[in-house]
């Protein structure tokens, strides 16, 4: 696919959304990554670009025959600072290199996206971690979206609407003859798509990290990253009044039980194993988030927070049994070869 079918065939939108004309190599890097995913699976009908929107994330839509998956610049801005101001402080990620060899010290008290300063951590290997997570927290936004396409959102949505569009994190979604419900079920089902395809590319960091249990940290916190900066807004589980997605942290649950198998697959890593390293990888995430005051650390502490997963998680999953006669199509989610997807230790300006 050429870099500038994206550019064309969104300029035939109306102006809509305006295509990015960032050559920043960080967002040329990225969308290189996230391309090369599509070239994997041989799927030259999903065009894949940047856009400059500040009111979301991702979108996927079609147009004339096209399944288009739109980035917003601005989001691997975030996800860049938020990697590496993050690393280069040594209260955050204790676990994950020698953090005592950093100095700087971010303030993360207004959020991760408000956080202005742009660091680096000193030392190599809490930049491999840095690197490493900032890419994966892409591919795990870009995946939910492949997960709409893949699923048969598209399809679903546009028997009533031929020109929605599928929003991430803004509710503005377009389609509106669905119910609330339905609605967060169908995020949730992008979501278990999409965490096929972000588990891809794990096996590439083994030429950066050669202890696994390296790589299964980055990816859980590049996943916790993703979703956490998303709850800095959207406050308990118990008050939160989003209208097209499940609470963040109901997401992050979701895309986590779902994954795990799938991580321990790639890497040949014993379940136990995983699991260990998981638990692990959780305390040191709750660990910074509450050392920090990152907005957010008290969805860790909330008491009925527990409770209030498994009910929503229940309550979503019987509505997704219900829209699957309506058209949902359930496929068996393609699994590039590590060979086919692009290193992860690609240079993207980093």
């Amino acid at each position: 696919m050429k870099n500038r079918d994206f550019d064309i065939a969104l300029n035939t939108d109306g102006g809509e959304l305006d295509v990015s004309t960032s050559s920043n190599a960080n967002h040329r890097g990225i969308l290189t990554y996230l391309r090369n995913i599509l070239q994997a699976i041989d799927e030259s009908r999903i065009y894949c670009g940047l856009v400059d929107n500040p009111k979301f994330n991702a979108c996927a839509f079609r147009k004339q025959n096209h399944d288009f998956i739109a980035i917003n610049s601005g989001t691997i801005n975030v996800l860049l600072r938020a990697s590496l101001s993050l690393f280069s402080h040594p209260r955050a990620f204790t676990t994950m290199g020698n953090a005592s060899g950093e100095t700087t010290k971010a303030d993360f008290s207004m959020g991760v996206v408000k956080q202005t300063t742009f660091l680096k951590p000193e030392t190599e290997k809490r930049m491999a971690f840095a690197r490493a997570v900032f890419q994966l927290a892409n591919s795990v936004i870009f995946c939910h979206e492949l997960g709409h396409i893949w699923a048969g959102h598209l399809d679903f949505i546009h028997k009533e609407d031929p020109y929605a569009k599928l929003y991430e994190v803004s509710d503005e979604n377009s389609y509106t003859n669905l119910s609330q419900l339905s609605k967060n079920a169908i995020e949730l089902d992008a979501d278990r798509a999409g965490i096929s395809f972000s588990t891809c590319s794990i096996g590439d960091l083994q030429a950066a990290f050669s202890d696994q249990s390296d790589i299964v940290r980055a990816w859980f916190v590049a996943t916790f990253l993703v979703y956490l900066i998303m709850a800095e807004r959207s406050g308990s589980i118990s008050t939160f009044k989003g209208v097209s997605h499940p609470h963040p942290y109901i997401r992050l649950v979701f895309s986590l039980t779902h994954a795990c198998h799938e991580v321990s697959d790639r890497l040949n890593l014993p379940m136990n194993k995983m699991e260990s390293v998981g638990l692990q990888c959780l305390d040191d995430i709750q660990s910074t988030w509450s050392n920090l005051r990152i907005p957010g650390y008290r969805l860790f502490e909330e008491r009925s927070m527990r409770k209030g997963v498994s009910s929503a998680l229940y309550d979503l999953s019987d509505e997704l049994s219900k829209l699957n006669p309506r058209g949902i199509s359930r496929v068996q989610y393609p699994k590039p070869s590590r060979e086919d997807l692009l290193d992860l230790e690609r240079d993207t300006g980093v």
